[in-house]
């Protein structure tokens, strides 16, 4: 008598079980990786204002290295440097302020000056314990003291990259 009710039903059925075929293919991609979203994802270096990053990192299994330029506009003196996250088991920070090339990294917080708009590195060193070809994401937290008026301030570094 009523055949309207029979039909729409018989339609979503079949609309219900593609969705659900297409819902489990895509489930399966994911399961085995295909679709794992940190190998999609680029590398970076990202920080707040005034402290910019000026190359992406270069991530290692025993030491992760970060150019940042001060843009805070005054000299400071880098007291301190930590990895969070993947980061977390690097140690011994190290600061280069002559620049890349010079080799002339030295302990953090030995009374070295980054001028204003002048680039630096940080290295955290150390065996982080991370893995050729995979991908890292952490921070790092990179104290600074302002010259002028004595205050300590934190930055924090967001890095993401793929181990090398």
């Amino acid at each position: 008598m009523n055949k309207k009710g029979q039909a729409a039903m018989e339609f979503l059925m079949t609309y219900g079980w593609a969705i659900l075929v297409v819902i489990a293919a895509i489930a399966a991609l994911a399961y085995f990786g295909v679709l794992d979203p940190a190998r999609l994802l680029p590398e970076r270096c990202q920080s707040s204002a005034g402290m910019d990053c000026v190359d992406k990192a270069n991530i290692g299994t025993d030491s992760v290295e970060i150019a940042l330029r001060n843009n805070i506009g005054f000299d400071i003196s880098v007291t301190g440097a930590t990895g969070g996250d993947d980061f977390a088991s690097c140690g011994t920070p190290l600061i280069d302020v002559d620049g890349p090339g010079t080799a002339t990294a030295v302990a953090i917080g030995s009374g070295q000056t980054v001028a204003n708009n002048a680039p630096f590195i940080i290295d955290l060193s150390t065996d982080c314990g991370l893995t050729t070809g995979n991908k890292a994401d952490g921070t790092v937290t990179v104290t600074y003291t302002n010259s002028e008026t004595g205050l300590s301030h934190d930055v924090v570094v967001d890095i993401r990259g793929r181990v090398a």
